[in-house]
């Protein structure tokens, strides 16, 4: 996740956390790509910074494409290399659980990706 300036704002550009107005209402989702016309209303509304998603995540096409295969085939090889490294047997801790989650949990919002449910 990236902090920049409103102004600095791209078209394309996508954002890792949701805008919210002075009353915590979200005015645009996380994952939402901007526009031109998105950008003149953040800056129009006095928003001074916004948080993206980093760019190299966008560029290999990682961001909000969920329905594409390419991406869901590389999703699937990244969660059995996770699974590998993570999930070692029966016995695991609680805390190693909870750990295991978060960490995917992260890495999943970093990448800006939606997971399929299992089976």
């Amino acid at each position: 996740m990236q902090t920049i300036a409103v102004k600095d704002a791209k078209p394309g550009m996508v954002l890792a956390r949701p805008v919210e107005d002075a009353l915590g209402r979200v005015m645009i989702n996380a994952g939402e790509k901007l526009t031109e016309d998105l950008i003149r209303v953040l800056i129009r509304r006095g928003y001074a910074e916004i948080e993206i998603r980093p760019l190299a995540t966008q560029r290999v096409g990682l961001a909000g494409a969920a329905g594409n295969e390419d991406q869901q085939a590389a999703m699937a090889k990244l969660m059995a290399e996770f699974r590998v490294r993570f999930e070692g047997g029966a016995a695991q801790s609680t805390a190693h659980k909870s750990l295991m989650r978060v960490t995917l949990k992260v890495l999943v919002e970093q990448l800006g990706v939606k997971l399929k449910p299992a089976g």
